[in-house]
Formats: structure tokens, C-alpha cells, sequence
């Protein structure tokens, strides 16, 4: 068995001591905000529980249109008629589970999170101040999608720096490791268990109803089983680090983004949010850069042919400062 292979069967040995059956939502009668990324995550990943809160407040980071093109591929014309077309399936979606909520959006663009984490996370604490929610649940750092690692950061840095301290969980979503992509689980289970709530039937069936109203995520939201959801208490992650070994899974993917680029931002943003002056120059030119990375992926997409003298400056400029901050570690 390889060292890879070892790890990820320690991993889920571990997640199945650990984690709990319930048939107790921790959502059950509390003034509920859930923080999520793209309209339809909540619904994914706690829908079957969203209408035991007495009172919830949906936040979405983005606004769920990374591009005209990909709004194109879905059948619309402007990257904005996608956007608007979402947060309607989201509607419909409350409506079918019969699940009444507040739904602000902070309008940030799909796939651009991480480029604005000091306004978001001072935009997410006066939320929370002014909503005070008992409970506010998110997504896991598991490096599925970079915009849930962003939304992760956000809520960590928000709910610290925010006056009113609610509760801080967290939902499982999806990751990938050895070549598989694995669904409601954590990627770090030794950090803290997971509590498994296992749906009714009538549950799954009305979270399946609500599902099948994202018609323009359906080649997203039928990968998902219905029957469990898995929360837990949000541990204090440590951005600096990557919640796994080797490439994750936007990595993999090539989504554009790659993660020390990633976790240079948000520390960056960590250190600015904290006071500190001297942080804002470099988090300027890191967010310049991953902008940069962002916008060659999607020429790449449509230009290739133009986008490679790009990727190649672009590369060239992470090599140097992935050498500099070497020889600086090497001197420290």
C-alpha cells in the first residue's frame, strides 16, 4: 500500500470512529446564519435541516456567475441573467422545502472571493452584529473549491472580530484525494468529529425536491446523495497550512487558482485586518497576482494561443518569489 493510499484509509477509519448518528439537527430551534459560498450550497450540504432553525439568515459570498462564457455553456446570454437566474432557483428551492430565510448576498463575483477578504469579513461581522444569530454555519476548509475555502476565512476572521460571538459549525462538502472524490466528509477528521444526521425519507425527498430546482446546476447537484448531512463545531484551521496533502481538488481541476497563492492572500489579509500597515503593499501585488492567474485560466479557455506568453511571465514571477522567500526562510 502507498504512503497516499495508507493515509486515506487511516482517514476514514478515523472518520467512522469518530463521527456520531443523530437524529438531532444542532440547527433545531436557533437563530440560525448560514454562510455560504454560491446559491445552492446551503441546500446541498444542510437542506434537510435548514427548517429546523426558529430563525435563518442566508448569506451568500458570490454571486454564483463566474463568467459570460460559462453562463453562456448554461444557456444564458450575460454572465449577470446567470447570476439573476440562480439566486431565482434559490427561491424556488425555499419555497419547495417550505423553508422561510432572509437571503442577502454580498455580491462578490464566482471565483473572485479570495480577492476581496478584508472587505468581506468587515461586511460579515456588521451582519453579524446586527442579526446576532445563535449559530453560524459554513463551509469546511477541505480544498474542494476555493471559494469554500474563502468562505471558510471569512466566517473564522468575521466571527472573531465581530462584538456578538455566536456558535461557529461548520458542513461537509466534498473533497478529492486519491483519485476520488469523496461527499460529506471532513478532510481534517482529526481536528474535531462530525455529527451525522441522518435524514428522514420525507426529509430526502423534499431536499431532493429543493435540488432539482437549481435546473442549471443539475450536472452538479445529482453527484450528491440526500440520505445524510455531516456538521460539526468549526475548529480554529490554520490557514498557513493546506487541509491535505498534494494537489487539491481545485487544483486538480485547473480551476485557475493554485493554493500557496491561495493561503498568501489570506494571511496577507489576516495581517491588514489585524492593523497591520506594512501588510497591505504585498497583499496588493498577491491579489494582482492571483487576479492575474485567474484571468490567464480563462483566456487559456478561449485564446490559447494568446495566453501562453502570459502563463509564462506569470510563472516566471512565482518561481522568483517562491526563490525569495526561500532564501529568506534559509537566513531566518
Amino acid at each position: 500500500m502507498s504512503l497516499e493510499s495508507f493515509a486515506v484509509a487511516e482517514r476514514e477509519e478515523k472518520l467512522q470512529v469518530a463521527a456520531v448518528s443523530s437524529d438531532l439537527s444542532p440547527l433545531a430551534g436557533l437563530n440560525v446564519m448560514v454562510v455560504a459560498a454560491h446559491p445552492d450550497d446551503e441546500v446541498l450540504f444542510a437542506g434537510g435541516q435548514l427548517g429546523n432553525a426558529c430563525k435563518l439568515t442566508i448569506v451568500h459570498v458570490t454571486d454564483g456567475a463566474p463568467s459570460t462564457a460559462i453562463a453562456r455553456a448554461r444557456g444564458f446570454r450575460t454572465r449577470r441573467a446567470y447570476s439573476r437566474a440562480r439566486r431565482k432557483e434559490l427561491r424556488a428551492a425555499l419555497r419547495a422545502g417550505e423553508v422561510e430565510a432572509q437571503c442577502i448576498c454580498l455580491g462578490y463575483r464566482d471565483g473572485r472571493s479570495c480577492l476581496s477578504i478584508v472587505s468581506g469579513v468587515r461586511r460579515l461581522s456588521d451582519l453579524i452584529d446586527r442579526i446576532r444569530p445563535d449559530l453560524v454555519l459554513t463551509h469546511a476548509y477541505d480544498g474542494g473549491h476555493y471559494d469554500h475555502d474563502s468562505t471558510a476565512v471569512l466566517v473564522q476572521l468575521a466571527v472573531r472580530r465581530a462584538v456578538h460571538t455566536p456558535a461557529s459549525w461548520e458542513m461537509a462538502g466534498y473533497y478529492e484525494e486519491g483519485g476520488r472524490t469523496h461527499f460529506y466528509r471532513f478532510a481534517r477528521v482529526d481536528q474535531l468529529p462530525g455529527v451525522i444526521v441522518q435524514l428522514t425519507p420525507a426529509e430526502q425527498g423534499r431536499k431532493r425536491l429543493m435540488l432539482d430546482c437549481f435546473a442549471s446546476q443539475r450536472h452538479l447537484t445529482d453527484q450528491f446523495p440526500v440520505e445524510i448531512e455531516v456538521l460539526r463545531p468549526a475548529p480554529a484551521h490554520d490557514f498557513r497550512y493546506p487541509p491535505l496533502v498534494g494537489k487539491l481538488g481545485y487544483e486538480a481541476n485547473e480551476a485557475g487558482a493554485d493554493s500557496s497563492s491561495w493561503r498568501r492572500v489570506v494571511l496577507l489579509s489576516e495581517h491588514v485586518l489585524q492593523g497591520s500597515k506594512s501588510s497591505w503593499l504585498p497583499l496588493i501585488a498577491s491579489v494582482a497576482l492571483m487576479y492575474a492567474m485567474l484571468f490567464s485560466h480563462r483566456m487559456r479557455l478561449r485564446h490559447p494561443r494568446v495566453a501562453r506568453p502570459f502563463e509564462l511571465l506569470f510563472i516566471t514571477v512565482c518561481c522568483a518569489n517562491d526563490g525569495r522567500r526561500k532564501r529568506h526562510s534559509d537566513l531566518r
